[in-house]
């Protein structure tokens, strides 16, 4: 993998769509029924996760060194601390990817 490598524009609209799914679900969650703290990191997250993972490596594009790596090891801290996992995190490192 060569990690100056970016995405392609359609993987990167794909995951600018996933992060923005994800985050406004998690969001939601939170507001609406007061479950997003407990969905977020047992199914969201990880689920957001995997989509982004495998749309990276299809692409050939470290996910979490190079250029983008700052962003992704963020994304992973803001996803894991419980009061600021409300910020869009996902929508952020796809934009920054």
């Amino acid at each position: 993998m060569n990690p100056e490598k970016r995405l392609p524009r359609g993987a990167r609209g794909f995951l600018l769509v996933v992060g923005g799914i994800a985050d406004f679900t998690k969001i939601a969650l939170e507001f609406l029924f007061g479950i997003g703290l407990i969905l977020d990191p047992i199914l969201i997250s990880p689920l957001t996760w995997i989509i982004f993972a495998i749309t990276f490596a299809h692409s050939g594009v470290p996910m979490l060194s190079g250029k983008r790596g700052w962003a992704g090891w963020t994304t992973v801290i803001i996803g894991l601390t419980p009061v600021v996992d409300a910020l869009p995190n996902w929508t952020i490192y796809a934009f920054f990817s």
